[in-house]
């Protein structure tokens, strides 16, 4: 090989290695964002369960937990007949009683346990924000979930296999999957309104049924279905909770704090 065939070849060896650290360069960033792209989830993933996992831990130091009871006693009234979907167009109202007891208000409790104690709901409030739910087993986060500002009244069923919680004034109540802790449903009643406030939501105890009252109004829902089963104009419900006795057969719409005042509703036979 002559002297100019030989540099010929070297040149070219180099000029194909070039060619090999040219392309590792341009397919680099390539390859790269392919990988972020593969790992991106994964990592927002793992930094979203740390912040709530802390958040949990957090709010686990500053509240304590308290079953948010949606049943009340009186003895003023007696109940005959279980409000159920199929008589529920009969609801009317029987009178007014006043609470031998206290009741709180749900809109401030920070705390909401689990009726098996399977964990418990934390409530973050950052006003003129949002209001963030933490759900939390043993300083561990199950779950997460945002809503109005003003939101709150987060109740359990009875059996502890649904909870809602009025989404402040988006004129909405967010019901969800307890157990799997999923979101099942979201009661809409805004209509053309820009907000309407939701006032105090109940499960009632036996009965597939969801109350909530928003703006002197009461709704049922049937929570199987997700149906409209009554829109009824009733008293006063701003700082008012609902709740009902313990078999389901009068419905009470009661004032908060040191025997207050309540409405009481039952089935007109």
């Amino acid at each position: 090989m002559s002297l100019s065939d030989e540099q010929r070849a070297i040149a070219k060896v180099q000029a194909q290695g070039c060619r090999r650290w040219m392309s590792l360069i341009i397919l680099a960033p390539v390859l790269l964002c392919a990988i972020l792209t593969i790992l991106a989830p994964n990592v927002r993933e793992y930094l979203v369960k740390r912040e709530a996992n802390e958040q949990c831990q957090l709010l686990a130091s500053q509240s304590e937990p308290v079953s948010n009871s949606t049943i009340f006693e009186d003895d003023t009234f007696v109940g005959n007949t279980v409000i159920t979907a199929d008589n529920i167009e009969q609801l009317v109202l029987l009178g007014e009683t006043t609470f031998e007891a206290t009741i709180p208000s749900r809109d401030t409790i920070s705390a909401t346990a689990h009726p098996q104690s399977d964990y418990v709901i934390y409530v973050a409030y950052r006003p003129s924000a949002t209001t963030n739910f933490f759900i939390c087993d043993s300083n561990n986060a199950l779950g997460a979930f945002s809503a109005d500002e003003s939101a709150g009244d987060l109740v359990f069923n009875l059996d502890g296999s649904l909870f809602a919680v009025g989404d402040g004034r988006n004129g909405q109540v967010m019901v969800f999957d307890a157990r799997n802790i999923t979101g099942l449903e979201t009661v809409n009643i805004l209509g053309t309104q820009d907000y309407r406030q939701i006032d105090s939501l109940a499960f009632h105890p036996t009965e597939p049924l969801l109350f909530f009252t928003s703006e002197n109004e009461l709704y049922v829902y049937n929570t199987d279905t997700f149906i409209q089963l009554l829109h009824l104009p009733i008293a006063e419900t701003n700082g008012k909770e609902i709740g009902f006795n313990v078999d389901g057969s009068l419905l009470y719409l009661a004032g908060t704090g040191e025997n207050p005042q309540a409405s009481v509703w039952g089935i007109d036979e």
